[in-house]
């Protein structure tokens, strides 16, 4: 049982599907839904719950990807806003990486350094360190 299905996943129509199967052929569970009980495997019809999975999946997904985008769009934009002021950008508790300690994090990452090691050459976080590495654009990083 859920609240919805995009608090349950946002993976898309494939992905939707994915985990209805695993559900019920491996676990042998049913799902249900309390905001969208016309969902249910254990109630609904099965092909009226196909079409209207395809378009809340659909939507879910959608709705993940315009929340990422209008985040990156504000670190982004607070980055720039404190590197003209010659400052760190703040995020949370902590601060964002510069676009210089981006480039130096993804060059001591493609010499082959530790994370650990990085942190501590470039002054940040490991967390950062990791994000910066699996956001890099391909062929940066090994």
């Amino acid at each position: 049982m859920v609240w919805s299905w995009d608090r349950y996943s946002r993976e898309g129509i494939e992905g939707a599907f994915r985990e209805l199967r695993h559900l019920e052929d491996h676990l042998g569970a049913a799902f249900w839904s309390l905001q969208e009980p016309f969902l249910s495997t254990a109630t609904a019809d099965k092909q009226q719950r196909e079409l209207l999975l395809s378009i809340v999946a659909w939507a879910a997904r959608w709705e993940s990807q315009r929340k990422s985008e209008r985040l990156k769009a504000k670190v982004k934009t607070k980055r720039n806003r404190a590197e003209s002021l010659g400052q760190s950008a703040r995020w949370g508790r902590g601060r964002l990486a510069s676009e210089e300690e981006i480039a130096k994090v993804r060059d001591l990452r493609a010499l082959g350094r530790s994370v650990r090691a990085i942190s501590a050459a470039v002054g940040i976080s490991k967390s950062q360190v990791q994000r910066i590495s699996r956001d890099s654009p391909q062929g940066t990083v090994a």
